[in-house]
């Protein structure tokens, strides 16, 4: 888990991706736009990082190895998560759309999906 890094009057940002090299260019290019980001290898981790870190956005990829994305916006909905949360996945835009759904009907506030390889300017178009 990298640390917080102040970044002005942007958005408190998680990002899970187990992808290091794409977790580091998504918070590097968020905290380019004043974003404070929390970035996190392992789903795992998410929910006491969304409890202690309190962000205002989620930005997740829905295939973890330890830990399934839909499992993740499960517990989420379950806790009352409250967030708009971005999801990011190789999958076809089907799949996405599929788990979008699942999400609104749990409650989740789903305010972009992002099928990657994705362009940065969509990235923070979707923050």
């Amino acid at each position: 888990m990298s640390n917080p890094q102040p970044g002005g009057d942007g958005k408190r940002l998680v990002i899970i991706d187990d992808d290091d090299d794409l977790r580091d260019l998504l918070a590097d290019i968020a905290r380019g736009a004043g974003h404070e980001v929390l970035s996190l290898a392992e789903g795992r981790r998410a929910m006491q990082a969304v409890a202690d870190f309190k962000p205002q956005c989620i930005v997740m990829d829905l295939s973890l190895p330890d830990y399934d994305g839909v499992d993740l916006l499960r517990d989420l909905a379950e806790a009352g998560c409250a967030v708009p949360i971005v999801l990011i996945s190789s999958h076809r835009e089907r799949f996405l759309d599929e788990v979008r759904r699942l999400a609104d009907a749990r409650g989740l506030s789903i305010s972009g999906t992002l099928r990657k390889p994705f362009k940065a300017e969509a990235f923070l178009a979707a923050l």
